[in-house]
């Protein structure tokens, strides 16, 4: 039976490539994105997805949404299908580190997962696979488990702490049985592991995924 995954962040690097391998294995992805002022979601997804490899086509859905809003912006039609997935996988966020874009990276970062997380409790699994950051040790000197996640610590930046957050509700969410979760902490994304190829980058720039 074709499973159904929902993605966000799938125009942003590691949402791509994610999406593009779900849609590989046979997955049927719905995918969550913004439209642009001259593009529409649709267009944009499929168009970014093109630069990684041919995929079928026929199994790629787009929602044009916005995960900072209430049940990511989606229509009661689109907020229906995304009901009924099998997993959620959250890729979306602010990659800027910049202290003037704080309120609006916790408002991508915090409050977009917040709403993902709603969405996740409607589904019948329940099922979150989170895309964190391995900087969400902050400025801890000593080694810290994968099981911790806040002890305290000071951070570079908004964009550290706000994934540190981010990832607080999540365990809260797991922790009352709401959802089933599994968090990701990639470090530096240099580019694609066979061959090197990267989009250019926008940490630090303000823009979001």
């Amino acid at each position: 039976e074709r499973k159904t995954a929902l993605a966000t962040g799938a125009t942003g690097f590691l949402g791509t490539h994610l999406s593009h391998s779900l849609l590989q294995q046979g997955y049927r992805v719905l995918a969550r994105a913004r439209s642009s002022k001259n593009t529409s979601a649709d267009d944009r997804v499929r168009d970014v997805l093109r630069t990684v490899g041919d995929f079928p086509y026929k199994n790629l859905k787009v929602f044009d949404g916005d995960i900072s809003q209430p049940e990511l912006g989606l229509n009661e039609v689109s907020l229906g299908t995304a009901s009924t997935v099998d997993e959620v996988w959250h890729c979306a966020a602010s990659l800027s580190f910049q202290q003037e874009d704080r309120d609006e990276i916790f408002r991508i970062n915090v409050d977009g997962t917040r709403n993902v997380v709603q969405i996740v409790e409607r589904t019948p699994a329940r099922r979150l696979q989170h895309v964190s950051t391995a900087y969400v040790a902050g400025k801890r000197a000593d080694i810290a488990p994968e099981t911790e996640i806040y002890v305290g610590q000071s951070f570079r930046n908004a964009y550290e702490e706000s994934k540190c957050q981010a990832e607080l509700l999540i365990a809260a969410a797991s922790a009352r049985g709401a959802i089933q979760s599994s968090i990701y902490r990639p470090s530096l994304v240099i580019g694609d592991s066979t061959t090197g190829a990267v989009r250019p980058l926008s940490g630090g720039s303000g823009r979001r995924s």
